[in-house]
């Protein structure tokens, strides 16, 4: 092998690490997001007040938007990589 199919191979692994940081870092951030708005609106509940109907929905929605993006984080750490 050349060293430039190295140099292109090496490049295309960082490129990939980044990739799945970048893409960890974000879903880390929206699952923390979502887990917090659940518990700030179950202690709304707790505490007497009533949801608005947005916030019924939300709050309805929420598990279902974990759910998805456990799948979707699942599906793209299984890949053996983004496809560059």
């Amino acid at each position: 092998m050349s060293i430039w199919n190295e140099v292109a191979k090496a490049a295309k692994q960082g490129v990939g690490k980044l990739y799945f940081d970048g893409f960890d870092d974000a879903a880390c951030t929206v699952f923390t997001y979502l887990e917090h708005k659940k518990k700030s609106l179950n202690l709304k509940i707790r505490d007497g007040q009533y949801l608005t109907n947005e916030e019924q929905y939300l709050l309805a929605q929420i598990d279902l938007f974990i759910e998805e993006l456990n799948e979707e984080l699942t599906s793209t750490v299984s890949t053996k990589g983004p496809k560059i």
